[in-house]
């Protein structure tokens, strides 16, 4: 009699682990069935000794290698990107590559480190002699009044060569009753006087201009030699008033013996003194 034959009960599976039916017999043709389930995960590892960290697996493929190491760039041109760069030798410091194309400075230049090359350190400037910084610009008001009276000075001088050289025949006349002259010699005497009273004329204008170009910068010798004109001025016109004549000529005597004068005065006032005393480099008094 056939019938089932009771399981086995040590064959059970171990804990952890799905039953499997009983795998069908081969089918009379054709190749056997494949197993279904999942596949034998195989006996677990052992626990790694004491003070070593788990066993982690083969080790993975390692990369190729990165070949032979790249030369350094000619001089003058940027290193390759694609490659690194090789190490340095032992003791050197690593390439930095090749210098900026930057322009050095030019030569002399501060900025490149020293100054030019020959150039010598600037020394503050000696004060000149009688330049405008030893006294005031300005001349004060009694010195400039003066200055411009000399100007006018100046004007009456040419005023007086021309009013001469009008007055021919009151030359003449004046010689003729001085003295008795052939007609020849009146001529020449009466020229001799026009010519000597252009020439006065016209070194007196001249040093009516250089008086007051002078004082007006406050020279000392300028102030000197305006009082010694001046002096000889007053009195040369002094004794000229004192002969008989008159007209234009007299009135241009008064205005220069005014005009003197008043220089003469101008120029000797206290604050006249101490400009030219400043302009001259000296104590003023």
């Amino acid at each position: 009699m056939t019938g089932s034959t009771p399981s086995d009960p040590s064959a059970q599976p171990p804990p952890g682990e799905r039953s499997q039916p009983p795998a069908a017999g081969p089918p009379a043709d054709g190749p056997p069935p494949a197993p279904t389930g999942p596949p034998h995960a195989g006996p677990p590892s052992a626990p790694p000794p004491a003070g070593e960290p788990p066993y982690a697996g083969p080790p993975s493929a390692s990369p190729p290698p990165a070949g032979p190491p790249a030369a350094p760039p000619p001089a003058g041109e940027p290193p390759y990107a694609g490659a690194p760069a090789a190490p340095p030798p032992a003791g050197e410091p690593p390439y930095a590559g090749p210098p900026s194309a930057a322009a050095p400075p030019p030569y002399g230049d501060p900025s490149y480190g020293n100054a030019a090359y020959g150039s010598a350190p600037s020394y503050p400037s000696a004060p000149q002699y009688g330049s405008l910084a030893e006294g005031p610009a300005d001349p004060p008001r009694p010195l400039a009044l003066a200055v411009r009276l000399m100007y006018v000075g100046a004007a009456l001088s040419v005023l007086n060569i021309l009013f001469t050289a009008l007055q021919r025949d009151a030359i003449r006349t004046e010689l003729v009753r001085a003295g008795r002259l052939s007609p020849s010699a009146l001529d020449a005497a009466v020229t001799a006087t026009i010519v000597l009273g252009t020439v006065v004329g016209l070194a007196a204008t001249g040093l009516w201009i250089l008086n007051a170009i002078y004082n007006a910068r406050g020279r000392a010798w300028a102030r000197v030699l305006s009082t010694v004109l001046g002096g000889l001025a007053v009195v040369s016109t002094l004794a000229t008033l004192s002969q008989p004549g008159g007209g234009l000529s007299r009135l241009l005597s008064i205005l220069g013996l005014l005009i003197a004068a008043a220089v003469l005065v101008l120029i000797w006032r206290p604050e006249s003194s101490r400009y030219y005393a400043a302009r001259s480099g000296r104590r003023g008094v």
